[in-house]
């Protein structure tokens, strides 16, 4: 089911007055068809751009900020997406990859800024353009804040750039197009790369792509792919027709309306079926209260010794520490067989690139496993509101004697009811700071949905909050027993 509305913008341009090209048109033209065909884009939010000796477009930057603020009009912020796709020449210069339209050189980080702006739910760039995937914005970045405060905001961001800095991305006659761009069409026309259930996600394009490129182009051309996609997000469809719309807003606030006069009351069990109404009801009562209970425990004397930073995911983790936590809970959740509904936590087994400049070193290694294919997977949390209810606390000590630590609290939608994950951990000493990490401590547990859930969850996540101050207790307790101890022995 597609939840958003897609908008694109789409530039293919052919005739530069330098090095003309053959084929950034057709480029164009073929990826808004196959937007239209397959990945439920409607044909008045595609605004293409294209130029070529038939139909020159001299004013590519007005066009494109003219389309921004069409776009901004009816683009819903964290509702709907967008797709920027660009055919032409690109060059890397100024320690930054730039595209080339005809009146101007633009940055590729400042398309990325100008449509960030817009806040889309989700984003994608593909860019078959020479020397694009040079430092654009997270590449080489080695501050990884700086990345989460631009895509913070989306719960995905795909970049795909036809090659490196230092590489030509190719066209080819006889297949009118350039190699990138052939095999991202061709991606979303391979039937054998979509799941079971006629979804092409934005991981298997990557995979496609990056592959085939290189073996067609022996190496010489090496796309640039970083991929921030969160929870399971469906790109094309194999039949788009039968995808469900979505229920208009009108129909369901107007069921909202008429559970108003409704006793709030769940005088029986759901199990294993339960409505969308109880799910919806029973969420939003926990959410009330679980907000007072953690508002009053940050009041905590104990913390008086810290500096506090709380919030509704794990955006107030460094990246090290939140990504432990993602693949903590979501790995445990399967293990303990309590699965999120709707992919509210979802896995994707990602194929490992081969290096192609380690690969000369390695060819009898390639020879003895050439049919061995590595992947690593990747774990995702879609913090939709309406799936999950989370709360966290970061503690950061003011001084040595105390570790700095952590606690996480997730209510989630699960298939049968409703999941509860707690997730604690400390940051150790490590001679300049404190950094290590130990943990994290997950716990997870299944409640049905009936008259007593919601105070079971509640004296739960209360008895939870008091075992952390227990904990904390005891990790400062071993801070000082290894400061005492060291002091002891030294000379």
């Amino acid at each position: 089911m597609v939840e958003e509305r897609r908008f694109a913008i789409i530039i293919g341009i052919n005739d530069y007055e330098v090095s003309p090209l053959n084929f950034c048109v057709n480029d164009a033209k073929a990826v808004a068809k196959i937007l239209e065909e397959k990945c439920c884009f409607k044909n008045e939010d595609i605004h293409l751009i294209t130029s070529d000796e038939k139909k020159s477009t001299k004013d590519i930057s007005g066009h494109f900020n003219n389309i921004l603020t069409a776009i901004q009009k009816n683009l819903k912020p964290l509702k709907d997406s967008i797709f920027f796709f660009f055919a032409g020449h690109g060059k890397y210069q100024f320690e930054n990859s730039g595209l080339q339209f005809h009146d101007s050189f633009i940055e590729i980080s400042q398309i990325f800024e100008k449509l960030n702006e817009l806040q889309p739910k989700y984003q994608c760039y593909v860019v078959d353009a020479c020397e694009s995937g040079g430092k654009v914005l997270t590449r080489n970045q080695n501050n990884e804040n700086l990345i989460n405060q631009y895509i913070s905001k989306s719960t995905g961001t795909l970049f795909m750039y036809a090659s490196t800095e230092s590489e030509t991305a190719k066209e080819f006659s006889d297949i009118k197009h350039g190699l990138f761009t052939y095999y991202f069409l061709s991606a979303i026309n391979n039937k054998g790369i979509y799941d079971n259930e006629g979804v092409l996600t934005p991981n298997r394009i990557q995979d496609f792509i990056a592959r085939e490129t290189q073996k067609e182009s022996d190496f010489k051309q090496t796309p640039v792919i970083e991929n921030r996609t969160i929870g399971y997000y469906p790109f094309a469809f194999q039949n788009p027709s039968e995808i469900i719309t979505p229920i208009k807003k009108k129909e369901v606030n107007d069921k909202k309306e008429s559970r108003k006069n409704k006793p709030t009351t769940i005088l029986e069990q759901y199990f294993p079926v339960i409505p969308f109404e109880i799910r919806e009801l029973i969420f939003t009562e926990l959410k009330d209260e679980v907000n007072i209970i953690f508002e009053k425990f940050l009041k905590q004397e104990k913390f008086s010794n810290y500096e506090q930073s709380n919030g509704s995911n794990f955006d107030i983790y460094d990246y090290e520490i939140s990504d432990k936590l993602k693949d903590s809970v979501v790995n445990k959740s399967v293990s303990e067989k309590v699965i999120s509904l709707d992919s509210t936590f979802s896995s994707e087994r990602e194929l490992i690139k081969p290096n192609p400049f380690l690969t000369a070193f390695s060819m009898l290694d390639a020879m003895l496993q050439k049919n061995k294919q590595e992947y690593q997977i990747n774990n995702y949390i879609n913090w939709n509101e309406n799936r999950i209810l989370s709360k966290t606390l970061f503690l950061k000590s003011k001084q040595i004697t105390n570790v700095s630590c952590g606690i996480s609290i997730i209510v989630y939608q699960a298939l049968y009811g409703l999941g509860l994950a707690t997730l604690s951990f400390y940051l150790d000493f490590n001679g300049y700071t404190n950094n290590n990490l130990r943990g994290p401590f997950t716990k997870i547990r299944a409640y049905k949905i009936n008259n007593k859930t919601k105070d079971n969850i509640i004296g739960r996540i209360k008895n939870e909050l008091e075992n952390f101050l227990v904990d904390l207790k005891k990790w400062n307790d071993q801070r000082q027993s290894a400061i005492d101890d060291f002091d002891k022995k030294s000379k």
